[in-house]
């Protein structure tokens, strides 16, 4: 079972900003790699939200990543119930954060629930803010349900080493 689960915003961040294709391959390869050794995963709405727009992105994800990268985050229902208990009593988020965060067709609630049912770390961009009040933030979340959640700079000091390769 993999350690790590990444979020979407890993794949369209580093592909739009840090790490695009066309000047670090290496960042890529390494996530091919990481795969091929059990280290990372990601979930099926994940997926989703990587593939709906037709371009380079979706592409490498459709034609690099095989299907059963993306595991099925059904399985996490109990936990996913859990996390909606509590953004809903929350009284910090607004209606808008709750309802976004609610959202079946979104990730980051599964991403968290998923992770906390098999015992994974999130891979992230995002960073706990505990005062937010207009969304409901993944480390948040995750804090919620005891969830370890690192950012990718973090991850990468653990997984890699040099230039991108796996430790």
């Amino acid at each position: 079972m993999p350690k790590y689960v990444l979020d979407s915003n890993i794949f369209i961040q580093s592909v739009n900003r840090e790490y695009r294709f066309s000047f670090c391959s290496g960042f890529w390869d390494l996530l091919q790699d990481l795969y091929q050794n059990d280290v990372i995963c990601s979930i099926k709405t994940v997926k989703r939200e990587l593939t709906q727009r037709n371009d380079d992105l979706s592409d490498w994800v459709k034609n690099k990543l095989p299907n059963n990268f993306f595991h099925n985050e059904l399985v996490a229902g109990y936990e996913y119930g859990r996390l909606m208990q509590w953004a809903y009593s929350n009284l910090q988020f607004s209606d808008n954060a709750k309802q976004v965060f609610a959202d079946e067709n979104r990730a980051d609630a599964w991403l968290v629930a998923y992770a906390a049912k098999q015992g994974m770390t999130v891979v992230t961009h995002e960073v706990l803010e505990p005062y937010i009040k207009k969304a409901i933030k993944i480390p948040n979340a995750a804090q919620h349900l005891s969830v370890p959640c690192v950012h990718i700079y973090d991850f990468l000091e653990k997984v890699a080493k040099g230039n991108f390769e796996r430790k």
